[in-house]
């Protein structure tokens, strides 16, 4: 299953509806603080990266394709190839 898929599938099962990739997450309200906060770990843990409180805004947050931007972002990040 694709990352995209995956979070995607995440999301729709949290708010409790079908998304697309490029549906709005945060200027839509479709995600609230809590949901976020889930998201956040589940992203952290599932592909092994660490998000900080400035990733969390309308741009890296605004749709399943730009989190995944984000995570591949993050993967090449020196500080998560360390562990």
């Amino acid at each position: 299953m694709s990352q995209a898929r995956e979070i995607k599938d995440y999301i729709s099962l949290q708010i409790g509806k079908a998304i697309e990739s490029e549906t709005p997450l945060l200027e839509s309200g479709l995600l609230d603080s809590i949901a976020i906060v889930e998201l956040l770990i589940f992203i952290e843990e599932r592909y092994d990266v660490r998000l900080s409180a400035e990733d969390i805004n309308h741009v890296e947050f605004g749709n399943v394709l730009s989190i995944c931007r984000l995570i591949a972002r993050k993967t090449l990040e020196p500080q998560n190839a360390l562990g």
